[in-house]
């Protein structure tokens, strides 16, 4: 994945995460942010700049509400065009009014199960897969185990059914 997707898919997260806040503690807002936008006037040439807003509210559907801090003056955007760090900025606020702790990320690692087809419908949801293989029922697997096992022959297709789920480490 490029940095550009990387970064984006951050910012997105951080979005995701605002917009997900069920109560807003006291003093989180409004807050001071800033966007990007096109420059207007004749100084700026065209160039982008960086303009104050104080963020008033977060909606759960991504919009919020910015006032202008000169004019007073109230608008509809969208989360996602505040800039990034100011987001992490407020991100970061709401942990500590909130006393939250971030959630620490989780690895996940995509496994192969082999679920036997007199025991398990063909499609059994992951869970009842994951609990066959946790009573010892059903085989799991990494996708390099699977491949040695087909390319040395030691895979009988007709008697398991096969599915990859993506697992904690």
């Amino acid at each position: 994945m490029s940095l550009q997707k990387k970064f984006n898919k951050l910012h997105q997260e951080i979005v995701d995460a605002l917009c997900r806040i069920e109560e807003f503690p006291e003093g989180l807002l409004p807050h001071t942010v800033y966007v990007e936008e096109g420059g207007d006037d004749s100084q700026e040439c065209g160039n982008s700049v960086y303009n104050l807003y104080n963020l008033i509210k977060i909606r759960k559907d991504g919009s919020c509400i910015l006032e202008h801090p000169k004019t007073g003056k109230e608008e509809e955007r969208q989360l996602n065009k505040i800039i990034t760090d100011w987001l992490i900025v407020v991100w970061d606020y709401y942990l500590d009014l909130s006393g939250t702790k971030e959630p620490e990320p989780t690895e996940k690692e995509l496994a192969v199960f082999l679920y036997p087809v007199e025991s398990f419908e063909r499609n059994a949801t992951d869970e009842e897969i994951i609990s066959g293989w946790e009573d010892g029922s059903v085989e799991k697997l990494t996708p390099d185990e699977f491949a040695a096992m087909i390319n040395d022959e030691g895979f009988n297709g007709s008697a398991d059914w096969v599915r990859f789920i993506e697992t904690e480490v």
